[in-house]
């Protein structure tokens, strides 16, 4: 299984600091085998894909630490069949989206032909790596492109809900059966997430908890610069996380038909009805 957080914040500067204030609840990281992280700066999108050395310790703050963005998708992923798994491993890149979806990855790697066969074109020659995964969250991306909004960065909170939960639909279709899933995504402006069988979880901050871990947390990347509670005080963001029960964090409950929360631009969060 794989453990994925999406961070939607206000501000682009104090994403280490939010990390330090969520670190021992996440967890994140723990027995990895590679990590990946994307982000959005400056309205570019940055992926990156690592192994985690046999004995090393995955941290988060440390992932983030030299990053500026108020929007990012990380994925740790355990030892995969790959030989490479830094290559498998989440979030996918395409365009102003990052996506990334866990679950039940085996029976959706059994499924990679007709996943392909489902996709456009166009976006299956994106999806270039071995896994079913991959070529799930491209079934997200399809549903937008039907509806004209792919590239649209102001796609409402009905359509990305209504996309990611017909992506999940169409998987059922495909596999003739409910596998376990989520799927998140995120363009830099709004996070959708979808999930079944699986545990999704968010949680919404205003202000930090911890002034004094994040002036240790922003020390060494803001050379030593002064932070304080007014400082600090404006910051929100916004978490969802896939992939474990996480302490603090509201958990999404769905049996049969898919779970869906969707933070906007404002960081308003919208729990979807199945």
């Amino acid at each position: 299984m794989t453990t994925t957080l999406a961070y939607l914040a206000n501000q682009t500067d104090r994403v280490r600091c939010a990390v330090s204030q969520e670190a021992e609840a996440l967890r994140f990281g723990d027995d990895a085998a590679a990590w990946g992280l994307g982000s959005v700066q400056s309205g570019e999108l940055l992926l990156r894909r690592r192994p985690v050395e046999r004995g090393a310790r995955l941290a988060l703050q440390d992932m983030v630490r030299d990053l500026r963005t108020g929007a990012l998708l990380a994925c740790a992923r355990g030892a995969l069949d790959a030989r490479r798994p830094e290559e498998s491993v989440p979030p996918f890149r395409f365009r102003q989206w990052l996506c990334a979806v866990d679950g039940d990855l085996a029976g959706m790697s059994a499924l990679r032909a007709p996943l392909d066969a489902a996709l456009p074109e166009f976006l299956s020659l994106n999806a270039r790596g071995d896994g079913g995964d991959e070529r799930v969250a491209h079934l997200f991306l399809a549903a937008l492109h039907a509806e004209g909004r792919l590239d649209d960065p102001e796609a409402d909170r009905d359509t990305l809900a209504r996309c990611a939960r017909g992506a999940i639909d169409r998987l059922d279709g495909l596999s003739g059966a409910r596998l376990p899933v989520t799927l998140i995504a995120t363009n830099g402006r709004s996070v959708v997430a979808a999930g079944r069988g699986v545990p999704l979880s968010w949680v919404r901050r205003q202000g930090v908890r911890d002034v004094s871990a994040c002036v240790e947390a922003e020390a060494e990347p803001r050379g030593g610069r002064r932070l304080d509670a007014d400082s600090l005080r404006h910051l929100r963001y916004v978490m969802i996380a896939s992939g474990r029960d996480i302490p603090g964090f509201q958990p999404l409950f769905a049996d049969d038909a898919p779970a869906v929360v969707v933070v906007d631009r404002n960081l308003d969060v919208h729990v979807v009805a199945s």
